[in-house]
């Protein structure tokens, strides 16, 4: 019986649940915690730039989403999250209006 190489830290799966309830700044705090221990995890980096997003905070959700361009910059170019991620210089203002 195979499992998953590692469990996700909790709190990621904090942060996810966090997002999903619609509390992105507290979503991105889980996120940055995990991050703070496990800097290249990927899905933190993309949770944690979603939730800075939604938490209308454009300048760390283009952080976050560069890191993760970087780290990915050589996946295979149809994953959704890597165009997510490229488009995140083009995040402006507006997102703040979305708070």
């Amino acid at each position: 019986m195979n499992g998953p190489a590692f469990f996700p830290p909790s709190q990621q799966l904090l942060g996810d649940a966090l997002l999903a309830a619609g509390r992105p700044r507290e979503a991105l705090a889980a996120y940055d915690r995990t991050l703070a221990l496990h800097p290249l995890l990927a899905r933190s980096l993309l949770g944690a730039a979603r939730a800075a997003k939604a938490a209308g905070e454009v300048g760390a959700a283009r952080e976050r989403y560069a890191a993760l361009a970087k780290l990915w910059q050589a996946a295979d170019a149809d994953l959704a999250a890597l165009d997510e991620a490229r488009a995140a210089p083009k995040l402006t203002a507006a997102a703040q209006s979305r708070r």
